[in-house]
């Protein structure tokens, strides 16, 4: 960071914290921007500053500043050779291309579209604020803010009386307003996947069949498929089950409903496998012959980097994927995901931050065994469709980020766009009661009344 970014800087929050505060005064009745828009956004813009300087001062480097790095160079480009710049920022870096040579050559990601992605979208933000690492950082940090509000506001009119734990899930979680306010992949991956469920939940929940949640979700799509598509593959098999139950509620026969529960799961799983199967023909390392050594050789990577910068690291020991160890591995994967680093592991002071995080996370856990122990002998449904989701897609997610980060550092950030749905799916479960049959007073009556029309 230099001059710009001291210059810069505090004229766009100051404008942004304008614009949010006169956002909040015209939609005072809305009651969820009332109560929960303008802290959050202001804690998302000290996230994303938080970021930057961790970054720049205390790491002393990394991708989000090379993706900045990148995008100073397009940039340049726009301003001084537009043709060529709208070229860079339209197309993948390609040093056989002698119209872009001189400037793709300084560029640090010459051979990885994904991250060429990010360092256009950033260079388009470097037009209005000078290439300021800081000011395009915090322009990041509010696009993942637009993610995570999104979620927030589905959620919402889902659940009504859950709208303080969903807050927690979505808002004010460390690892959501650290990790995902930063000029990084996983920022645009997190607004992609907040709009996707989204999308999905108006189509099929709330019967909001539009054009625009179909755009919304093709074009979530294929931003999580262009930039880590391993979202995708957890993702996918298990919102299916989640589409798909809505189509058993319209059974009206519990008989037949009951019996084609499990043609529709097993069609959910067909569907997976052939979107599996499409990624990995696009993508061989995520085929079924290589996604061990994927994950054995980003692990081993990632476990070696650490080691080398004295970084947090953690190891699940051998990496065994055959079929009588997945169980035991899944296990571990889980309990590093969500209960790790303990405090004996801290090495530094924001690993502090991820131990309370865990913390909480143990106290949800308790919140839901204690649940599913004292209803697991009633008649009673313990896990719902919207359910049964966040905890298939938690569990397949920690799976995969916990087996290849080796580094409590790189898994905080990796595991951050999936902790809302895992908080949520918590929430909802241990409320279900509430949920189902709470008499509303006034107050709350009114409340979930602004909720439901309003989101």
């Amino acid at each position: 960071m230099d001059l710009v970014d001291l210059i810069v800087t505090p004229f766009y929050i100051l404008v942004i914290l304008l614009i949010a505060y006169g956002y909040q005064i015209n939609n005072k009745k809305n009651f969820l921007v009332a109560n929960y828009f303008l802290g959050s956004y202001f804690l998302r813009i000290l996230g994303g500053m938080a970021f930057a300087c961790v970054y720049a001062f205390y790491y002393g480097g990394g991708d989000t500043l090379n993706y900045h790095h990148d995008s100073t160079i397009i940039s340049g480009a726009l301003r001084n050779s537009p043709l060529q710049g709208i070229e860079l920022l339209f197309t993948s870096p390609n040093l056989k291309n002698t119209n872009t040579y001189e400037y793709v050559i300084r560029m640090v990601f010459k051979s990885d579209p994904a991250a060429h992605f990010i360092s256009a979208l950033a260079a388009v933000f470097n037009l209005i604020t000078f290439d300021s690492f800081l000011a395009t950082t915090i322009c990041f940090s509010l696009l993942g803010f637009w993610g995570n509000w999104q979620l927030f506001k589905t959620l919402c009119k889902l659940y009504p009386s859950l709208h303080r734990q969903i807050a927690i899930g979505c808002l004010y979680l460390p690892s959501i307003l650290f990790w995902t306010s930063g000029l990084m992949k996983d920022t645009l991956c997190t607004v992609a996947l907040c709009f996707l469920f989204s999308a999905i939940v108006q189509i099929y929940a709330l019967k909001n069949s539009t054009l625009r949640n179909y755009l919304i979700a093709i074009i979530s799509i294929w931003v999580l498929y262009t930039l880590k598509i391993y979202i995708l593959i957890c993702f996918i098999p298990t919102i299916s089950i989640y589409i798909f139950s809505f189509y058993t509620e319209k059974i009206k026969s519990k008989l037949l409903r009951n019996t084609a529960k499990p043609f529709f799961y097993l069609l959910a799983i067909s569907l997976s496998y052939l979107a599996f199967d499409f990624i990995s023909q696009n993508d061989s390392k995520y085929s079924l012959e290589e996604l061990e050594s994927t994950a054995k050789v980003t692990a081993s990577y990632i476990g070696r980097i650490s080691i080398q910068s004295g970084g947090s690291f953690y190891t699940l020991g051998e990496l065994d994927f055959s079929l009588s160890n997945i169980p035991s591995l899944a296990f571990r994967a889980f309990v590093v995901t969500f209960y790790r680093p303990f405090f004996w592991e801290i090495s530094s002071p924001l690993m502090l931050f991820s131990v309370l995080e865990s913390i909480y996370f143990m106290y949800l856990s308790f919140l839901l065994i204690r649940y599913i122990f004292r209803h697991a002998l009633t008649k009673e449904k313990i896990f719902t469709p919207f359910t049964t989701f966040c905890f298939l897609f938690a569990i397949t997610f920690s799976f995969v980020v916990g087996v290849t980060s080796n580094n409590f550092g790189t898994l905080a950030r990796y595991k951050s766009l999936m902790l809302p749905f895992f908080v949520c799916g918590v929430y909802a479960t241990v409320h279900q009661k509430r949920i189902n049959n709470i008499v509303f007073n006034e107050s709350l009556k009114t409340k979930t009344d602004l909720i439901n029309s309003q989101t």
